[in-house]
């Protein structure tokens, strides 16, 4: 070979080393690039999967609240305005589905039923209703329910959708089809011009129950409307996207557009501003079509995502390779040119290519991706560890030196349950890569989800790589576990819906929960407020009915009570338990867990209006089973079944205040006996029985009866007294009258006896003198012993009167003759009993009259001091001077006046009077005089006392010491309190207080303390017979002591006699006032009097 053919040679030869070098260099580092641009396509498919699923589900999980809406006009034959609001309320629809504008329902609207649909509407209340838009057409749709019902959604009350063709076609396909479908992008009739979005409306169709609909034919003539939901694309959007987007929302660009192409006039909905498109590295068009429509969902890498690539392997690859290509032709020309060195080399060449593979093993030590290498056993059924990189170190939680030369199974025990055994054999086999599905491992050292991808090199090894996507996998299943909380929401909030027992629906939720939601277990228990706090179950699914039976929890601060169910009672807090194998919270239950198999559990406290009714407590199969997203919508679900209980508890109670209506429309609710009404009916029958059986002849006797001084008993004791003496007596009166009489209240202490045909007037009377001897026993109420009567009024059929309402009258003024002799005694009526009753009422008619026209007048009796004689003050006593018929007696006025109530307006005249009188007298040089003025009872309890006194003195200028009020006892035990106040405040005027008539009441020496009485008055009936009776005497003289020993002063009315006033005077009394001294006397008369003085008396 010549010189110039070495030195070619030896020139080629290392020139193609270095093309075969740099050629494997290219071959090496493309394939890394077209790995990495793979990886971030995957990723990108990958999120653009992961948006497209969101907005699909999110649909899917609107159609099922339509669903339920739908289920409330199949359930009803009718379903009212305030039932579909209740049922979109309990949705809560602005916190759980957001981009929905509400819920509603469109009425399908024959022509010729188009007018009274109008008028319909416009009697519920909205008169300016009308179709929209308007027109003659053969069919109408108008929007009738639209819940909530803001200014927004009102836009659309009454709008024809039907009328708009991309409405129409959507409408028509739902109702065709029986199933949901969507319209084509629309402009919302709520929008306004500000913030205006693309939309869309969602329908179900709702047929008329019982009617057939298999066909089309059977559907159009079927349907009903339909229930539908609007939404605005961006508010939609935003909700379904939440999170999920935003970890990638700086790096892509979605786009959806309605129908399959990309026109932007079909343009729905785009995150943030135009984009080029041809500058993307990737793109991707995905077809989405839901419930009969499409859509075409756009998305774009942008810049922040594309930066992501990651070509650091490639460029070391090509870095490494070219240097080593050209070391490799470098060495190639030297051993070529310089033989001789060659071996001299040899040693620096090792040491380069130990180099060499020193940067292979970086390499493979430094990838992202974890990879093992295994060397398969003879038969391909065992491999064992020969590579295990850094990566696969980290994820694997163990060190490589632990695993080379071991067996796979020896590592990881559980790969045979994985299927991960089973791929790497079929890959030694048959040599074809091949990818696992993601699967779960977990043993004592790890646990995770894992991607691994299985192939075969050259020398038979096994390569696996693979990934740690526990964090994605998670995020699946937190998305599933969202899904069937929302789902189980639905369905629980449809339950609530229907709902019309308490029990029912406790355990128709915890069903739901255990069949829809899932779980293990579900059950509710209510919370009791007794000293030992326990939780008593009442509904479960499930586990059989003897799990609760055998457990025991309260909400108290035992060990008992720190479980989830009583922790969330007493916090009103959810209580979460993620591992019950661990907590120590439920160690009392861990064994029964264990028996049952459950490893997580949660409780929801069940609260409404701040008030905790009790618990709904979760149990599941898995540990951690619970995330906080799921955990939100369950509390959702507790609340509203919270709510549930309460409205049906509300019901329940309406239920029976509607069958207390009933009962009290025909009896009295105290005494249990039958009202006026019943009464009223009772004696209908009565009386045409009696003249069909007796033959015109039958007499029916009808018995007025009113308790004797009842008001006392209410006044001294109490009301809750009176109710009880009224319920003893009705209890005595009950023995004394046959089982065919009926016994009714109509009011107060008054009750009617309504006696059956077949008794005599003698019979008649023998009943009530009955009804006299079953009360001269004292009633025993609340420790004493009360002594009453009835005043007995009676009137008979036909004689007295043919209908009710004039026997009842004749026997109310019979009982009224009755009162007037004596009480306890019976009368029946006669024709002279209704002339006094006309006398009565024609003097009540002329009370105001005689206020008007000053026919009342004052009269004045002069009061004593008992030592000097001196005459010290004056009582006011009022007179009634009649223009046509004189002077009307008091007795004869002044009760009836208290009955009629004109004594209010009359009292007020007399102390505007008497304070005017008194200021006169001193004005005309009287030295000065008490003025006493009587007060009633029904003046102090409904009048205005205290403004009248303060108005009177104002303006007369009489000094408040000169007005003395006498107040009867029973004035004291009327309403304490009030009566308190009003006294004192008297008192603060200056005014002084005395007790009238004392002693004949019941008076409380505690009352007197606390009022700083000024003075007793000892009734004239004590004055009258204490001369002839010791008892009588000896009361007055406890009286005066009574009255000194409470520093009160003491005056005796009634003195007739000398001997009567030496009594007094002996007694010690202060005052004394009767005919003994004067007679009343006008004030013009009592005015000589002051001047001239007493007359000396015979």
């Amino acid at each position: 070979m010549s010189s110039r053919t070495h030195r070619v040679h030896n020139a080629l030869i290392p020139l193609l080393v270095l093309a075969l070098g740099m050629l494997l260099t290219y071959v090496v580092q493309d394939a890394l690039r077209t790995h990495a641009h793979a990886t971030l396509r995957d990723e990108f498919s990958f999120r653009v999967d992961e948006v497209v699923g969101n907005i699909h589900g999110r649909l899917a999980s609107y159609e099922e609240v339509l669903s339920g809406a739908a289920g409330l006009f199949v359930a009803s034959h009718t379903v009212e305005r305030s039932e579909f609001r209740a049922y979109v309320r309990t949705l809560r629809l602005e916190g759980k589905y957001p981009g929905v504008q509400g819920i509603g329902f469109t009425l399908w609207i024959p022509a010729d039923q188009k007018a009274r649909h109008v008028a319909a509407v416009r009697a519920e209340g909205f008169p300016n209703y009308d179709i929209r838009p308007a027109g003659e057409r053969e069919w109408y749709s108008s929007i009738i329910f639209l819940e909530p019902f803001d200014w927004r959604n009102q836009r659309a009350f009454g709008y024809d959708m039907y009328s708009e063709p991309v409405r129409r076609a959507a409408m028509a396909r739902a109702r065709d089809e029986d199933g949901t479908s969507i319209s084509g992008r629309v402009r919302l009739v709520q929008e306004t011009d500000w913030d205006v979005q693309p939309g869309f409306l969602m329908y179900l169709p709702v047929y008329r129950p019982g009617m057939p609909a298999g066909t089309v034919d059977e559907r159009q003539a079927a349907l009903l409307g339909w229930v539908y939901a609007p939404f605005r694309m961006n508010d939609l959007m935003s909700g379904i996207l939440g999170s999920h987007f935003g970890e990638i929302g700086a790096g892509l660009r979605l786009e959806v557009y309605d129908g399959h192409g990309t026109d932007r006039a079909a343009l729905m909905f785009e995150s943030g501003a135009a984009a080029d498109g041809a500058h993307a590295r990737y793109r991707s068009e995905r077809p989405l079509a839901i419930f009969g429509h499409h859509w075409t969902v756009v998305a774009q890498s942008l810049p922040v995502f594309d930066a992501r690539l990651s070509a650091d392997k490639a460029d070391l690859v090509l870095a490494g390779g070219v240097l080593g290509s050209a070391l490799l032709a470098w060495v190639a020309w030297l051993m070529l040119t310089a033989r001789a060195r060659a071996l001299a080399m040899a040693g620096q060449m090792t040491e380069e290519l130990r180099q060499s593979d020193a940067k292979l093993t970086a390499l493979f030590e430094n990838m992202s991706n974890a990879v093992a290498v295994f060397q398969a056993s003879t038969d391909g059924q065992d491999f064992f560890f020969t590579g295990f990189n850094r990566a696969a170190e980290r994820i694997d939680h163990i060190a490589r030196d632990e695993v080379l030369g071991r067996r796979l199974q020896e590592v990881f025990p559980g790969v045979t349950d994985i299927g991960l055994l089973d791929v790497m054999r079929r890959v030694w086999q048959t040599g074809t890569p091949e990818a696992c599905p993601a699967s779960f491992y977990a043993d004592e050292r790890v646990s995770g989800w894992r991607e691994r991808f299985v192939s075969k090199l050259p020398d038979g090894d096994l390569v696996v790589t693979f990934n740690d996507v526990t964090a994605r996998k998670e995020a699946e299943l937190a998305q599933d576990r969202l899904n069937r909380a929302l789902r189980l929401l639905s369905d629980c909030n449809t339950a609530l819906v229907h709902a019309n027992d308490e029990y029912r629906l406790l355990v128709e939720i915890c069903h739901l929960v255990v069949e829809r939601g899932g779980y293990l277990m579900a059950w509710v228990g209510y919370v009791d407020d007794g000293a030992g706090k326990t939780v008593r179950p009442i509904a479960q699914s499930g586990y059989d009915a003897g799990y609760l039976d055998s457990i025991r929890i309260t909400w108290d601060e035992s060990e008992l009570g720190r479980g989830p169910t009583g922790t969330a009672i007493r916090t009103g807090r959810s209580s979460i338990i993620q591992n019950v194998l661990t907590d120590p919270k439920m160690a009392p239950w861990r064994e029964a867990a264990l028996e049952r198999g459950y490893q997580a559990s949660l409780a929801l406290p069940l609260i409404s209006e701040g008030t905790t009714l009790g618990a709904l407590s979760l149990y599941s199969r898995e540990a951690h089973a619970f995330n906080p997203e799921e955990v939100r919508l369950l509390e959702e679900m507790a609340n509203d079944l919270a709510y549930g209980i309460v409205t049906l508890r509300t019901r329940a109670e309406h239920a029976a205040a509607k069958e207390k209506v009933a009962f009290l429309a025909s009896y009295d609710s105290l005494t249990g006996l039958p009202n006026r009404l019943l009464l009223r009916d009772r004696f209908e029958h009565a009386a045409l029985v009696a003249e069909k059986e007796h033959a015109g002849h039958g007499r029916l006797a009808m018995m007025y009866l009113d308790l004797d001084n009842f008001q006392h008993v209410n006044d001294g004791l109490g009301h809750d007294a009176g109710d009880t003496l009224l319920v003893l007596a009705v209890e005595r009166l009950k023995t004394c009258v046959a089982e065919t009489d009926t016994i009714a209240r109509l009011s107060g202490d008054e009750f009617v006896v309504l006696m059956a045909a077949g008794r005599d007037l003698a019979g008649v009377a023998a009943v009530a003198n009955a009804i006299r001897d079953a009360f001269v026993e004292p009633v025993a109420v609340d420790g004493h012993l009360i002594t009453t009567s009835f005043s007995i009024g009676i009137s008979v059929f036909p004689s007295d009167g043919r209908d009710f309402d004039t026997l009842l009258k004749r026997a109310d003024t019979a009982v009224h003759s009755a009162k007037e002799n004596g009480r306890n005694t019976f009368r029946f009526y006669t024709r002279e009993m209704n002339a006094d009753v006309v006398e009565r009422m024609r003097l009540t008619g002329m009370f105001p009259g005689a206020l008007r026209n000053s026919e009342f007048v004052l009269h004045y009796q002069p009061q004593l001091d008992i030592g000097t004689g001196r005459i010290i003050g004056a009582e006011a006593l009022l007179r009634w001077q009649h223009p046509t018929e004189g002077l009307i007696p008091p007795g004869r006025f002044i009760p009836l006046a208290e009955q009629s109530g004109h004594i209010i307006a009359i009292g007020e005249w007399v102390i505007l009077e008497a304070c005017r009188q008194g200021r006169a007298w001193l004005d005309g040089g009287a030295h000065a005089l008490v003025m006493a003025v009587n007060l009633s009872a029904l003046q102090f309890k409904r009048g205005n006392v205290l403004e009248t006194v303060t108005t009177a003195l104002q303006a007369s200028g009489l000094p408040p010491r000169c007005l003395e009020l006498e107040l009867t006892e029973s004035i004291l035990l009327q309403d304490v309190d009030t009566t308190m106040k009003t006294l004192h405040a008297l008192k603060a005027l200056g005014v002084k207080l005395s007790i009238d008539d004392f002693g004949t009441g019941y008076s409380s020496l505690a009352y007197l303390k606390q009022l700083a009485v000024d003075k007793l008055k000892i009734d004239q009936s004590f004055v009258r017979d204490m001369l002839t009776d010791a008892d009588g005497a000896s009361i007055v003289k406890a009286i005066i002591q009574l009255g000194h020993s409470l520093q009160l002063t003491v005056i005796a009315e009634g003195v007739e006699t000398e001997a009567q006033l030496a009594f007094l005077g002996g007694s010690g009394c202060d005052e004394v006032q009767g005919y003994l001294f004067s007679r009343p006397l006008p004030a013009s008369a009592f005015a000589e009097l002051l001047v001239n003085g007493l007359p000396k008396r015979s």
